[in-house]
């Protein structure tokens, strides 16, 4: 019986991960490997659930989310806005190029220190970050998508009399909507990454916060609990963008 191409990516994805876990066992299990350098895999298994349970963790996942949330959303809006707004004008474009660029090349770790001493150790200069880092992905995308139209689509429209209003809402955005969304895959998991950054610095709470005083605990399998969630938080937000494409894009 010949495999359907979706049954066999329903078999080849846990293969893989089945695969590692296997590979994971075996190195700890034959090497001897102490625990502080690489956990075997059940007891990170064992200490996670064992922090879900007690409820220790639930504050770290919160705070991360939250920062990594906000993040996006603020960088995601300004990101919107402002592609919009360069991709009207080329002038626009040429004089806020080298300014965006720069933002960009800027070491956030660099960063993080900095935004620590103006705002504080609050939740702010993590979601600053994480913003930053979501915002120059989406923008390119933003400015692509507007410059994308069909020439002939854009013709039709003039030579119909539509206003500029009109074309933007009904020609732009929709042909613009695939690559808006293909920039928030990218940013949605970037995003937890310049939460993690910020929480690095300086933080009370979060995964990232966690990760770092595990490790410097030599606490190996709170480290991969921290590590294994921040995957986990990832793969949920791209999955959540994702949805929303196959709902907002349904003519594709």
């Amino acid at each position: 019986m010949k495999l359907t191409p979706r049954a066999a990516l329903w078999i080849a994805r846990p293969a893989v991960a089945l695969l590692v876990l296997a590979l994971w066992i075996a190195y700890v299990t034959l090497w001897s490997i102490p625990a502080y350098v690489l956990p075997h895999p059940l007891d990170v298994l064992e200490r996670l659930a064992g922090q879900l349970w007690s409820g220790d963790i639930l504050p770290h996942i919160w705070a991360t989310i939250r920062e990594a949330g906000l993040g996006f959303l603020l960088g995601s809006t300004m990101a919107v806005l402002i592609g919009t707004a360069i991709s009207r004008s080329r002038f626009v474009e040429d004089v806020l190029r080298p300014y965006i660029i720069t933002t960009q090349t800027t070491p956030l770790v660099a960063l993080a220190p900095l935004f620590l001493v103006w705002f504080g150790f609050g939740i702010l200069p993590k979601v600053l970050i994480a913003a930053i880092i979501c915002f120059f992905p989406l923008l390119v995308n933003v400015m692509v998508g507007l410059r994308s139209v069909n020439p002939t689509e854009r013709r039709l429209f003039q030579s119909l009399k539509a206003s500029a209003w009109q074309m933007f809402i009904r020609l732009e955005v929709p042909s613009a909507l695939p690559y808006v969304f293909a920039g928030l895959r990218i940013t949605v998991v970037l995003s937890v990454i310049g939460s993690v950054v910020g929480e690095f610095v300086g933080a009370h709470a979060g995964l990232g916060y966690l990760a770092v005083t595990s490790g410097g605990n030599l606490d190996t399998e709170l480290l991969f609990v921290a590590v294994l969630l921040l995957m986990t938080l990832g793969l949920t937000f791209y999955l959540l963008v994702l949805e929303t494409e196959r709902r907002v894009l349904f003519w594709r």
